[in-house]
């Protein structure tokens, strides 16, 4: 599960594979993740975010989306984060 790099002196697990000392491991892509592009981890979907080797799902309130990346979100125009909510600018 692994390749001589372009060095010739060194070498490169697969895709899906991790380096681990001398060896090469399986990666385990948990449930809402998917291979990164280097081939070597993985990310979480979107609306999910990573918690050690798990996704768990982003709790989004109530006057407030999803940011660019969908790992974490953003109030609303009009609104401000207070802890995990969104309240109103106009207290």
């Amino acid at each position: 599960n692994a390749y001589l790099d372009d060095s010739g002196r060194d070498w490169t697990c697969n895709r899906g594979y991790r380096k681990t000392g001398k060896a090469c491991e399986s990666l385990v892509v948990p449930e809402n993740a998917y291979l990164a592009f280097s081939g070597h981890d993985w990310r979480c979907s979107r609306g999910y975010r990573k918690s050690g080797v798990l996704c768990v799902a982003l709790e989004v309130p109530a006057n407030a989306y999803l940011n660019s990346y969908g790992d974490n979100w953003k109030c609303e125009w009009g609104y401000q984060r207070e802890g995990n909510r969104c309240v109103s600018k106009k207290r």
